[in-house]
């Protein structure tokens, strides 16, 4: 069994595009992996930055509120429907322990928890910008295939889940 699963994930490695496996796996990864070695509060925020507010909060919850406005082409398949659904609803309880988690450090001690969530952010965000050039170039037509946008607007949906995910901490007041 294990022989099959590993000849799967390699072939779903293979078809991995670079923006994705760069920002979802690569820089998750680097940021997740720490807690391995250590497992004090400050690395276990900043996995939780990267994985329930950002990897989850923004990136997964921007294709999922996008491929939802092609739910219309997919009449023919209600229990994929029905299942995106529960992916969604699924997802959001994991967006609410990680605001959950990160507004009470944000609570705690602000100062500290913005010096951490800024360090994530200042190394993500440029990673998010070269890997926009990036699908411009090499991966429009499948954004707009799969999400009815350009990767332009892909852009656009995860800058404006980033900025209510930052709200919903405390990071970015108002």
């Amino acid at each position: 069994m294990t022989g099959g699963f590993e000849a799967v994930h390699a072939m779903a490695d293979r078809n991995l595009d670079p923006v994705s496996k760069t920002l979802l796996y690569d820089k998750l990864e680097e940021w997740v992996s720490p807690l391995n070695e250590r497992r004090d509060e400050d690395t276990f925020l900043q996995a939780m930055v990267v994985y329930h507010l950002l990897g989850e909060g923004v990136i997964a919850r921007a294709g999922q509120t996008l491929a939802a406005r092609r739910y219309d082409d997919l009449q023919g398949f209600p229990g994929l429907i029905a299942g995106q659904r529960l992916v969604g609803r699924d997802e959001a309880r994991h967006i609410g322990i990680g605001v959950s988690y990160l507004r009470s450090r944000m609570d705690a001690d602000p100062t500290r928890t913005r010096a951490l969530v800024a360090e994530v952010l200042d190394d993500l965000l440029p990673v998010a910008a070269r890997m926009l050039e990036r699908a411009n170039t090499d991966l429009g037509e499948l954004a707009v295939s799969g999400y009815g946008v350009d990767p332009e607007g892909f852009y656009r949906e995860v800058m404006r889940l980033t900025d209510i995910r930052l709200r919903s901490i405390g990071f970015i007041e108002g």
